[in-house]
């Protein structure tokens, strides 16, 4: 569960213009309040992703006012990114004795704010920005479940039982296609029966849901001896997005396949885990011309810079 983003300005105009980008546009949970007493006793009552504080005050009182709020939790710390104003000369002094986290300029764009939670999401929200959005998507879509839908998902759950294979694979695509996160369990013991055409299709469907429960499950298949479940485990794995994976995908990367090899660097990419960029950085050598273009593509995905 991603926890909220606190916004606190003095200037009602630009906290309603962060609650409609971060909120309404990117999805995520937001608090906002233009006096600072009041946003300080939203962040006693429940944690928060980071806190976004404008800069209405300067010097010794920005210190007070970055050490007010990191007061009300002392045992645990929060990230502060302070909004400071465009025309502000030296706002690495103003982080400096404010003992801020970091700092933003305002005023800003729609794009420019999004693109900088997206690059800088896993700092600050806890997660790659894939598995962000996945996650919202989830919430979202698990909330507006009409009764007729319900009706339907749980008649999917029973056919996951069906001595007919056509009844059960359907099920289980429908499944992942509707991203029924209380179907995982089910799902996983699929994996393990003997048809190695329906764990394909569990595979899939457990990397549409993108909940991260099955990953354990999902890599011990990257060495199945099936070539069909290893690339569906590898493109499950990607749109899941968890950084565990990291060392057993960059496993991958030494295995003598080139489209398994592929697949691995886009996983990778996906991530967005910096601990995978020494080994990315390995493959830039490889005498594969889009193993080297992939490596490099997946830098640049993990470094923000291809969106």
């Amino acid at each position: 569960m991603i926890k909220p983003i606190l916004i606190i300005d003095s200037n009602n105009f630009i906290c309603e213009v962060l609650k409609n980008i971060l909120g309404r546009k990117l999805g995520l949970p937001v608090m906002a309040s233009v006096n600072i007493e009041e946003a300080a006793g939203f962040y006693t009552s429940r944690e928060m992703s980071f806190i976004l504080l404008g800069a209405d005050w300067q010097g010794a009182e920005m210190k007070q006012a970055v050490d007010y709020i990191k007061s009300m939790r002392p045992n645990q710390p929060v990230v502060i990114i302070i909004m400071v104003s465009d025309k502000e000369e030296h706002p690495e002094q103003l982080l400096t004795v404010s003992g801020a986290n970091g700092y933003i300029f305002k005023p800003f764009t729609e794009g420019e704010i999004s693109d900088w939670i997206k690059s800088n999401a896993e700092s600050l929200l806890g997660m790659p920005w894939n598995s962000v959005t996945a996650q919202s998507h989830s919430s979202v879509e698990n909330a507006v479940r009409s009764e007729l839908e319900s009706q339907r998902i749980e008649d999917l759950m029973i056919s996951l039982t069906s001595i007919d294979f056509a009844t059960k694979a359907k099920a289980v695509v429908e499944l992942g296609r509707l991203r029924v996160v209380d179907s995982i369990d089910k799902l996983v013991e699929l994996l393990y029966s003997d048809d190695d055409d329906l764990k394909v299709h569990v595979i899939v469907a457990l990397g549409n849901i993108r909940d991260k429960k099955p990953v354990p499950d999902l890599v011990s298949f990257l060495n199945y001896s099936d070539q069909r479940i290893k690339e569906a485990a590898l493109e499950s794995l990607a749109k899941i997005g968890d950084p565990r994976t990291v060392r057993p995908l960059s496993r991958m990367l030494k295995v003598h396949d080139d489209k398994l090899v592929l697949l691995a660097l886009k996983a990778l990419g996906m991530l967005g885990s910096h601990e995978a960029i020494p080994i990315l950085e390995e493959m830039l050598q490889a005498p594969n011309a889009k193993v080297r273009a992939n490596a490099q593509w997946a830098i640049r995905k993990i470094d923000g810079m291809d969106v």
